[in-house]
């Protein structure tokens, strides 16, 4: 698993239109719609003692919200390439991904 998510990889790894990615382990994410903002929750890096870390959600505009409803919701076995993500533009489709690779949520082939 380490090797397919940003923990293996350079910190200066980019994600390109055709790769193909899932998130890394099913149920690791929520996504939530929260004053005009699409918000993703993760337990990724989560603490071991009770309040030990404060919660550190990431934040998107709110038209990045199928595609990251679509990244969270492809796991294992399946993949989706980046440039099939619903998003108007390329960049956005990638920028979208590349956060979450960063997070550590992402994983790909």
């Amino acid at each position: 698993e380490t090797k397919l998510t940003s923990a293996g990889r350079d910190p200066a790894f980019k994600i390109m239109p055709n790769m193909l990615v899932r998130l890394v382990r099913p149920g690791v994410a929520r996504l939530v719609l929260e004053d005009s903002k699409a918000v993703l929750y993760h337990c990724l890096d989560n603490a071991k003692e009770y309040h030990g870390r404060p919660m550190s959600p990431l934040e998107f505009e709110m038209d990045d919200g199928p595609a990251l409803e679509q990244l969270i919701r492809t796991i294992e076995p399946q993949w989706v390439c980046v440039q099939d993500l619903f998003h108007d533009s390329i960049e956005d489709k990638v920028g979208v991904t590349q956060a979450l690779f960063d997070e550590g949520l992402i994983s790909i082939r």
